[in-house]
């Protein structure tokens, strides 16, 4: 109607376009789409003066920031979510910045680093609203997609002009764009950024949100520095340190453990359990067996190997025990804390 009265025609197809729920899905994909350019954006700036593993790591902050608008907008926070993006952070801080000094790492804040901590704002701000679109519009990830798409390409196309008007890019000449239209190198990088680690991407990111939280798949998205180190070292053959390892093992740890908690592990180790109890059962059999027959010395031997190793599967799980009752202890606490908060 607003666009009738001051003058403009639409047709009727249109009109039930612009009335209909695929205008309004187009129209949070393509907020969803704003707020991830705004992260790109800071990115690229960002990088111009940071270090490309700082960066990395502050991007991954992310896993934070979906918890805490959850938070905010009255969604209870589970432990094992708080635990699981704490371990996933820890991770990424070793795993990319492990073998940094304090001078290089984060012995300085530079403009570089500002700019990189607009990147887990404006990230996890777009999973959080992609979550709640996709709750309103399950079955229409294509659509979003290409809304989210394109949001990015419009706000590229607005910073190169920025950039080529300030003098801060030199304009290329069509005989360069000629060049680079038709390098094998350069169309096979486009063809590979743009279609698989973009358009793929952002189309399989908007797919699990139909089933995961965002604040599950901000944890996932913690990964990343893993399988880049991961590609690293399988592609160009680098190498990495102790504290890489322990790095990536606190990242897989915190997915896992914010996806299954305590409660899982406990009842996976009392099923456990169960199997050793019913395997002193077989032993109570097998001593009995070996009573009535004391002359087969090669089977008393083998039963007593099999009662020390019993025994000391039930110590080991016993341990195991005593140490899930501790870590439950200890996310009892910190679910305590979080409701009184709440």
């Amino acid at each position: 109607e607003q666009l009738e009265e001051k003058g403009v025609e639409i047709s009727p197809s249109e009109e039930n376009f612009l009335s209909s729920s695929a205008f309004a899905c187009a129209l949070a994909g393509f907020e969803v789409g704003a707020w991830n350019s705004l992260g790109y954006v800071a990115q690229a700036i960002g990088l111009q003066t940071t270090d490309a593993s700082k960066s990395a790591f502050i991007c991954s902050l992310a896993v934070v920031v979906v918890p805490m608008l959850d938070f905010l907008t009255g969604k209870k926070m589970k432990s094992r979510e708080v635990i699981g993006a704490s371990m996933a952070i820890f991770g990424v801080g070793l795993l990319e910045m492990g073998g940094m000094s304090a001078e290089s790492g984060l012995g300085g804040i530079s403009f570089g680093d500002m700019c990189s901590l607009v990147q887990p704002v404006a990230f996890g701000l777009g999973f959080w609203r992609m979550e709640k679109a996709m709750q309103r519009f399950p079955d229409d990830a294509a659509r979003m997609t290409a809304a989210q798409l394109l949001a990015v390409f419009v706000s590229s196309a607005t910073y190169c002009a920025i950039s080529f008007s300030k003098g801060m890019e030199v304009i290329p000449d069509m005989t360069q764009l000629t060049e680079w239209l038709t390098d094998p190198m350069i169309l096979g990088a486009l063809f590979w950024t743009g279609l698989i680690t973009t358009a793929l991407t952002v189309y399989m990111e908007t797919l699990a949100l139909k089933t995961l939280s965002a604040a599950e798949t901000t944890l996932i998205f913690s990964t990343e520095p893993l399988w880049g180190s991961a590609f690293a070292a399988a592609v160009v053959g680098e190498r990495f340190g102790m504290d890489a390892a322990i790095g990536a093992g606190l990242i897989l740890g915190g997915c896992a453990y914010s996806n299954i908690g305590i409660d899982f592990l406990k009842q996976k180790n009392a099923s456990t359990s169960d199997e050793v109890e019913e395997n002193s059962n077989i032993e109570g059999t097998q001593n009995t067996a070996v009573d009535l027959v004391p002359t087969s010395l090669v089977g008393i031997g083998a039963a007593e190997g099999l009662v020390t190793a019993l025994v000391e599967a039930e110590d080991m799980f016993g341990e195991a025990s005593a140490t899930l009752d501790g870590a439950d202890g200890i996310d009892n606490v910190i679910q305590s804390t979080l409701d009184n908060i709440s």
